[in-house]
Parts: structure tokens; C-alpha cells; sequence
């Protein structure tokens, strides 16, 4: 804060007991004062302690005034006070991104209001500040307290400036009686602003993402309020006489909340203007805002009168002689024919204060100078305006989002975002990302390549460099083209295969797919090898063609009569069921051979034994009747043995004799009831 000197507030004073920086007034028409003329001896509160903590800062000298801004705008400035050591962090929070509400107090009391000239400058200069076409607050940017620890070691509150603000508007405020008349203290503005804010008249305060305030009231008094103080170890400075303006903050709902006080400078604190005033209201307004933006939570620091220690939750301070917050070190700026420090919004110029600049160590109030405001001022490889620094300059992959999602690095559309920067970025039916617009398309010839030298015209894969669109393109073990997935294969279908069946999943040549591509004695086809091997249970044989039964690992018809029908019998040498037969039906036929016959019978009840012709291994079947035929009888020739009974109209009763078959008529007889 300016200051002619340097004070702190003790933790235990008033209601708000803290630490507080004060802003320097302007010399008044009275002789000079002992610390004017020496730099350092008196204070004008009290006896400046050998505590370098507390120190005077020299007022403009009385009577100059500091030139228009015009030709003479110059780049930087000394420090007034001296200050040549780099502010330092001692771990608070910091108003990244300040939204500024202009209240003019006007007290109903004393019939005072805050002058229209006053007002009306300030709603113009604010927006003009605030914004980053000034680039007032871009030279805030260094003083972040991302990653930062603070002196006492831990981490401080990991905040960024954003290098910009808002304006809030004008609010006018009529103070509850206990608050108004010509002097008023700070703890009576403190409860005035708590009051206001809680009966709706001015907005509520706002927080950032790390829950840290980020709304600053600035209080403007009218001139009828002549006195302004507050207490500082006991001791009460003043208006005017030790300061023209300061910065503050309070509790609001138990969390700090921050403003600025600003006495009147056209009638109650003429000194406070030896420029004029809208110079001086320029000067001393973007001082309180900087450093409230830097060392918000100042007066909650634990500091006494004798203190040599900033600590936390202070925010950026130092302790070095001719040093204190960002905008002590260059309160009014005194080079000889030194123009007021300007900045430049919407065509006008609005004035300002230098502000200590760290990594130079002198008084600046411009951050880089400002390229752009919008994109649409950039263009090239850097088409995108930076909201911080307002630089033009090149994509980063958190800028881009569909559908441009990729930020091209390369190639004429560098720092652009695009469709894509690299043919990963494509996919589908327009795998290909194009290198001269940076769009995805389909592949053409020229853009396949081994390992895949294929553009595939249709098909799943048209549009893609694939090995192979058809079995032309492939050759060797792999000689089939797998039109699914592009490739070249050992088979994708049976005809592939000189051997054996193709496994379609692996695409693979292999003996079998299942049991029906083996035959005994290797009937059953193992999955995990694909190759025809021996069953070990009958379970293997469930629905093998060769058999049901496992002996001796082949699959076979029955390997005991239990596995067979009932009434049938197993054939040990040929593993087939053997036994009586049934049919019924008719029959009829002639046997031939050395002798030849023919047999017939009908009858009510059986048939008669028919006669039947020697059968030399040929199959005659005698007619039947309506009885039972009995066992017929053996033929004479072709060694037959026929056994048998036809049943319900006679049939044909086979058995094997020896290793020949015969087949003989059945004949039946009638049996006379």
C-alpha cells in the first residue's frame, strides 16, 4: 500500500487486527516534514523503529508535477524507494483473477456524495485495467504461486493469474447511520461492507477453484468524509496526512473477503492529487489493486510493531530496505521529466502506477506487449491469441476438440488444429490422414507400402493399405487371402488345403475338424492338435459313424451282447449285433439254383411249410398267410441254413452260417382249429 511509511497492524488491534500496508499521500503546501528532506528519521505516525521492516517512502517532492503522457511515456522507472532485492512468497493466497466492484460510499449523514468526476473516471478506467488489451496485469504473471512453497517451506496456494479481470460496476451504498459522519474508522467500513453485502445492495463475493476470494470491493469516500483512520500498535493514522489509501479485508460467512479505501481527492485530500486528478486517481487505484491482487490475506499476517519477519498468509513482500509490496517500491514515480506511466483501451490512454518488476528489479507497468485480443488477429503458425499473455502463437494439444482434434506440428498447416496431424489420427473407411490439408481420406495406391502394399478398392477393407485383396497377392505357406481382416493365410477354406481340412479360426491347414473327417483305428479328432487319434471311453464314440463303443481305441457297433438290442447277440469278429429278426408284410419270390420251386400257403390259422427250391446263395422268400409260420425248413443246395419266423403274413428269417450267408423261404403251414 502507499505509504509514507511502512506499517503493519498489530494482530490484536481493532476488529480487523492485522497487518496493513498504507499508501503514501502527496506533500502538503506546509515545510517540509524531517523525513522529506532526509529519506529516513521520522515517521509521521511515530519514531521510525531500527526495524528495517518499517521504513518511510519519500512522498513526491512538493510542488513538481510529473509530466502528460505524450512522447514521453517511458518503459520502466527505478524504484522510488530504492528497492533492489526481488519480492519474496511467503505462502498466502493470491486475487488470480479479480472481478473489481466500484462502490461509492455516499453518506446521507453529512449530505455527501462521491463526485460524478470521481465516478465516471473510474467506470471507464476499470474496464480499461482490468482488460488485456491494457496488459496492465500481464506483468502480474511472475508472480503465481503455482508449485511455489512459501518461506516457511510448506505449499503455498498453488493459484495462476490470468493476466485479466472484471469489472463489476458501480454500486452506490448509503451506510446505516451508526457508520456515517465526516470521520470514520476502518472497523466501521469493515461491518458496513458485511452489512451491505448480506442485505443484497452489493454483490456477493465470488471464490476460485481453490476457494479463495476472488472479488475486491474498491470503496470511494465523497468529500464530506475528512477523516478516514485506523490503528496501527496503538498508535491511529489518518487520511490524507499519513495516507491516501490502503487495502483491507474482513471475514464475510467465515471466509477473508478484500477491498480498497480511497479518501476523496477533490476536496477532503487535495494533497493526494498534486497531478491532478485524474492522474493521481489512475496512480493510486491501479497501486491498491496490484497489491491487493499480490497480498490479499496481509492483514491476517501475525506482526507487531517491532516485527522484522513477513509471514504466512502473506502473499508476495519483502523485507529489504527500500522494499514492501509490489507497489510501495514505485509509488509516485519522480524522474525528472518522467511522464505518467499509461496504458492504451479502446483509443483513450488511462494512467497508472509502475509496479516492481522482479525479474528486472525495477518499476514496469506492461507485461509483453499484447499481439492480439482474438484469434482472428493471428494467423500463420500461430493462429491462436494466448488469453495470458495476449501473444499469438502455436496449438497444444489441450487446445484442440472435435472436429479438429489434432494439432498439427508439421507441414504447411503447422500450429493449426485439424482433422489430423498423423494417419493414426483416421480410421475406418478413410485410414489416411492427407498431408497437405490434414483430413482423413481413403488410401490410393501410392500410399500402401510392405508390410501392406494393398489399397483395397472393396470389401471390408476398402480404403485401407492392406497386405492382400485377393489370393494373388499372397503367396508361399501363406497363399490365401483372408478378405476379413486383409491378410495373407494359410487357408480360409478347405480348398486352400492340399492335406487335411482348414482351420478357419487359426487359418491353418490341419488333419480334422471333427470326428467325422477320421476313420478307425483313429476315429476321433482331438481339438487341441486337429489330428485323428484312438478313443479312450465310449464317450469319445457318441455319434461316430464308425460306432458307438470304444475297443481297443476304435469306434465300433458293440464290443459285448450287453451292447446290444435285447434278443440280439454280439459278433465277436465283426463287432456287429446279430439276432432274431422281425418284419411283416407279405412275401413272395421263387428261388433258383441247381433246382427251383416255389412255395405258398394260406390258411385261417397257420400257414403250411412251403417247399423250397435249392438256393445255392440265392434269397428266395416264400408267400405267407394270415397264421404264424414256423421255422422253415433247410434247403437242400448252397449249404443254407435258414432259422427264422415270419410273423403275421410271412417273411424272411436271416442267420448267418459260417462265413456265407443264405437266405431260404419261410414256410408256413395252416394248423386246423
Amino acid at each position: 500500500m502507499l505509504a509514507i511509511t511502512r506499517l503493519r497492524l498489530s494482530a490484536v488491534l481493532g476488529s480487523f487486527g492485522a497487518a496493513l500496508l498504507v499508501a503514501a499521500c502527496a506533500t502538503s503546501s506546509s515545510a517540509p516534514t524531517p523525513w522529506e528532506a532526509t529519506g529516513r528519521a521520522q515517521s509521521p505516525v511515530t519514531a521510525a523503529p531500527a526495524n528495517p521492516a518499517i521504513m518511510p517512502m519519500l512522498p513526491p517532492p512538493r510542488g513538481a508535477r510529473r509530466g502528460a503522457p505524450a512522447a514521453g511515456v517511458f518503459a520502466s522507472y527505478q524504484p522510488t524507494g530504492g528497492c533492489g532485492s526481488p519480492l519474496q512468497y511467503f505462502g498466502g493466497p493470491i486475487i488470480a483473477d479479480p472481478t473489481v466492484v466500484q462502490v461509492s460510499w455516499n453518506d446521507s449523514g453529512t449530505n455527501g456524495a462521491v463526485p460524478s468526476t470521481v465516478e465516471s473516471y473510474l467506470e471507464a478506467w476499470y474496464p480499461a485495467i482490468l482488460s488485456p488489451q491494457a496488459n496492465y496485469l500481464a506483468l502480474l504473471a511472475q508472480y503465481g504461486t503455482a508449485g511455489l512453497n512459501g518461506q516457511d517451506g510448506m505449499p503455498g496456494s498453488n493459484q495462476t493469474f490470468s493476466g485479466q479481470g472484471t469489472y463489476g460496476g458501480l454500486f452506490k451504498i448509503t451506510p446505516s447511520v451508526a457508520n456515517q459522519g465526516a470521520t470514520i474508522d476502518d472497523s466501521q467500513i469493515a461491518a458496513e461492507l458485511v452489512a451491505q453485502i448480506g442485505a443484497g445492495t452489493l454483490p456477493a463475493p465470488t471464490f476460485d477453484g481453490t476457494g479463495h476470494c476472488d472479488t475486491l470491493y474498491m470503496i470511494d469516500f465523497p468529500p464530506t468524509v475528512t477523516s478516514i483512520t485506523f490503528t496501527f500498535a496503538g498508535q491511529q493514522a489518518a487520511s490524507c496526512k499519513d495516507f491516501c489509501g490502503y487495502h483491507m479485508g474482513t471475514t464475510y460467512q467465515g471466509k477473508p473477503i478484500f477491498y480498497g479505501v480511497h479518501p476523496d481527492f477533490t476536496q477532503a485530500c487535495p494533497s493526494c492529487a498534486p497531478d491532478g486528478l485524474q492522474q493521481d486517481l489512475g496512480l493510486i487505484h491501479s497501486h491498491e489493486l496490484a497489491e491487493a491482487m499480490t497480498d490479499p490475506e496481509a492483514f491476517l499476517e501475525n506482526l507487531t510493531a517491532s516485527s522484522t519477519n513477513f509471514s504466512r498468509p502473506g502473499g508476495w513482500d519483502q523485507i529489504a530496505q527500500g522494499c514492501s509490496e509490489i507497489g510501495d517500491s514505485c509509488a509516485w514515480p519522480s524522474q525528472v521529466g518522467a511522464a505518467i506511466p499509461t496504458v492504451s483501451y479502446g483509443g483513450s490512454q488511462y494512467y497508472v502506477q509502475g509496479l516492481f518488476d522482479n525479474q528486472h528489479t525495477d518499476c514496469e507497468w506492461q507485461g509483453t506487449t499484447p499481439q492480439c485480443t482474438s484469434n482472428a488477429q493471428c494467423s500463420g503458425t500461430t493462429p491462436l491469441c494466448d488469453a495470458t499473455s495476449h501473444q499469438c502463437r502455436a496449438c497444444t494439444a489441450t487446445d484442440c476438440s472435435s472436429p479438429t482434434p489434432a494439432c498439427v506440428t508439421a507441414g504447411p498447416n503447422a500450429g493449426h488444429c485439424a482433422q489430423c496431424a498423423a494417419s493414426t489420427d483416421c480410421g475406418g473407411a478413410t485410414p489416411v490422414c492427407d498431408a497437405s490439408t490434414n483430413t482423413c481420406r481413403a488410401c490410393t495406391a501410392g500410399d500402401c507400402a510392405v508390410p501392406t502394399p494393398v489399397c483395397a478398392t472393396s470389401g471390408a477393407n476398402a480404403g485401407r493399405c492392406v497386405a492382400c485383396a485377393s489370393n494373388a497377392d499372397c503367396s508361399g505357406t501363406n497363399h490365401a487371402c483372408d478378405a476379413t481382416s486383409g491378410t495373407c493365410v494359410g487357408c480360409v477354406s478347405n480348398g486352400d488345403c492340399t492335406n487335411g481340412v482348414c482351420d478357419t479360426t487359426a487359418h491353418v491347414c490341419v488333419q480334422c475338424q471333427d470326428d467325422g473327417e477320421c476313420m478307425n483305428p483313429t476315429p476321433v479328432c482331438q481339438q487341441a492338435t486337429h489330428t485323428c487319434g484312438p478313443c479312450t471311453a465310449s464317450g469319445d464314440c457318441a455319434g461316430n459313424s464308425n460306432g458307438h463303443v470304444c475297443y481297443g481305441g476304435s469306434c465300433v457297433g458293440c464290443a459285448s451282447s450287453g451292447d446290444c438290442p435285447s434278443g440280439q447277440a454280439c459278433d465277436p469278429s465283426s463287432h456287429t449285433c446279430t439276432g432274431s429278426g422281425s418284419s411283416s408284410g407279405s412275401g413272395s419270390g421263387s428261388g433258383s439254383g441247381s433246382g427251383s420251386g416255389s412255395g405258398s400257403g394260406a390258411g385261417s390259422s397257420s400257414g403250411a411249410s412251403g417247399s423250397g427250391g435249392n438256393c445255392d446263395g440265392i434269397i428266395a422268400c416264400g408267400d405267407g398267410g394270415s397264421g404264424n409260420g414256423d421255422q422253415g425248413s433247410t434247403g437242400s443246395t448252397g449249404g443254407c441254413a435258414v432259422s427264422g419266423a415270419g410273423t403275421d403274413g410271412g417273411g424272411c428269417g436271416v442267420a448267418a452260417a459260417g462265413l456265407l450267408l443264405g437266405l431260404a423261404l419261410a414256410r408256413r403251414r395252416r394248423v386246423a382249429r
